[in-house]
């Protein structure tokens, strides 16, 4: 499965690679978000990690008993907030492999071809014995037909809708979609998903202890007097505040004679008005 989709352009993220590599994430890895790390643990983690009692109980409740497990869980919330960073955790923490689809890979320009590329990743994915299928910018796959669409497009919604249903009764994979587009999803697709999952932007006290982790030499005092001044800041546009100000730093130093150091407090306030970082 692997060779079918690196040929398709998907990526195989294997937890259990990663961590040979020194690269180990769980949920202290993210700050905040304290709702959302429960989400995953219920609708993700406990599910793969432990399918049994999720068969078991409905013996007792149901009069039929059913597989409950989750077949698709939709992570929702603006570019940046960390949908695919806790897709990973949730697949260092099952300790099972995470393919992730990058929709261009699946897009092509010829008549039929997509829907037929999304197949085969469906496919390929359900080779593994256990494995969570990622299917990122879900939205530019599968886009309203209340809007109407092209034939191509309905075919791709359509081979998607039916291998989401296929992937229902296997209990070992788990689809994620991520959209910051909730509103463009078709009904029927938002219908497949028996949970969805909202990644808000962090508060102000998140926004600090996310500096923390790229400038931990500021005070908490310091990093809150930053977050105070980047309202309705992603942690990706955190990262790339303190990116910025750092190269900054380092080519005001080039070719004088003053120390490199390290940037203080008031050198990342002068670098605020400078920084865009909103769209």
């Amino acid at each position: 499965p692997r060779t079918i989709l690196s040929k398709l352009g998907a990526e195989v993220y294997d937890p259990i690679i990663e961590e040979t590599k020194g690269n180990t994430l769980d949920f202290s890895s993210v700050f905040g978000y304290e709702s959302v790390k429960s989400q995953i643990l219920e609708s993700l983690v406990l599910p793969l990690r432990n399918p049994e009692p999720f068969f078991e109980i409905t013996k007792f409740t149901r009069l039929k008993p059913t597989n409950i497990l989750p077949r698709a869980v939709l992570l929702e919330g603006e570019p940046g907030v960390g949908k695919t960073t806790m897709a990973k955790i949730a697949s260092h923490l099952c300790q099972i492999p995470m393919v992730y689809v990058p929709i261009e890979s699946i897009l092509s320009k010829y008549y039929g071809e997509s829907s037929q590329n999304l197949a085969m990743v469906f496919d390929a994915v359900s080779l593994f014995p256990k494995a969570m299928l990622f299917l990122d910018e879900i939205d530019s796959l599968a886009t309203s037909r209340d809007d109407g669409m092209f034939e191509a497009t309905r075919n791709v919604l359509g081979v998607l809708l039916r291998k989401l249903d296929g992937f229902a009764g296997r209990g070992g994979t788990i689809t994620i979609g991520a959209t910051n587009r909730r509103e463009d999803l078709d009904k029927a697709l938002l219908s497949r998903f028996d949970r969805k999952i909202y990644f808000p932007l962090p508060s102000e006290a998140e926004r600090a202890q996310i500096l923390e982790g790229y400038a931990k030499h500021l005070s908490f005092t310091e990093r809150k007097q930053v977050a105070e001044r980047l309202p309705d800041a992603s942690g990706r546009n955190l990262r790339d505040f303190c990116d910025y100000v750092e190269r900054r730093w380092i080519t005001a130093r080039l070719g004088s004679e003053r120390e490199l150091g390290i940037p203080d407090f008031s050198f990342y306030l002068d670098s605020l008005p400078e920084f865009r970082w909103k769209p």
